[in-house]
């Protein structure tokens, strides 16, 4: 099975470039975002929008006919979700397990508001938020080479209003979130109305970018919930 992995803000598919060690039937693929890494040539999103459909092309042509789930963090969870909708909607087979990290039920989303800050306030909460370094504020030029993608992921997802959905998600969900993750509360009841099957939910300890030294655990996590629920065997 594939596993289609979606990154936070800011991100590229770099941040998954260690998954796929120590693997054996299921393969975890990084889909990048236009704006930077391989597709630096592309402008960014210039809504929330234009990020779900351009997903929905990435995994149409990536997929095929095999049987696949999607992995999204933070801003990729979001687009995850609302991505299953599009998906179910379309002639291509909906994700067999949707797992949504780093985030709230989109309709109790909580909102970073600070894309519009100036640059300085702005790195300074995201470094709060735990997303950049503080040593790398000693590399201005490095911030300032991706700062305006960094900026425009965060104003797209600022920007994104849910709307209410006719039917429940009909596929298994696994919810993740960070012990320290000021930007999630724990919502189970909600999760668990919005989706017609099985939600499990993980606590890992971290804050809102706990995926970055949680590698192992978080693979752990997906393997282990696409065994018990899909007869996965890896």
């Amino acid at each position: 099975m594939k596993v289609f992995c979606l990154g936070y803000a800011g991100s590229s598919k770099t941040v998954f470039r260690e998954w796929n060690k120590n693997t054996h039937s299921i393969k975890f693929i990084p889909i990048e975002y236009k704006g930077r890494g391989t597709r630096f040539n592309e402008f960014s999103y210039t809504d929330f929008s234009e990020a779900i459909d351009d997903m929905y092309n990435m995994i149409k042509i990536s997929s095929g006919n095999n049987k696949y789930a999607i992995f999204g963090h933070s801003m990729g969870g979001y687009i995850a979700y609302e991505l299953f909708y599009k998906l179910n909607s379309s002639y291509v087979s909906p994700p067999e397990h949707l797992f949504l990290s780093g985030i709230n039920p989109p309709m109790l989303r909580k909102s970073t508001d600070i894309s519009h800050l100036d640059d300085d306030r702005f790195l300074e909460r995201v470094i709060e938020l735990g997303g950049i370094p503080s040593e790398l504020l000693a590399h201005r030029d490095v911030l300032n080479f991706f700062l305006p993608t960094l900026k425009s992921d965060f104003r797209i997802v600022e920007e994104y209003k849910h709307k209410s959905k006719n039917k429940k998600i009909d596929c298994n969900m696994t919810i993740i979130q960070g012990t320290e993750d000021t930007l999630t509360q724990d919502y189970n009841n909600v999760w668990k109305e919005l989706c017609e099957k099985n939600v499990k939910f993980y606590k890992i300890k971290g804050n809102h970018f706990f995926l970055h030294n949680n590698t192992e655990l978080l693979k752990n996590i997906i393997i282990n919930n696409l065994n018990q629920f899909h007869n996965c065997s890896f």
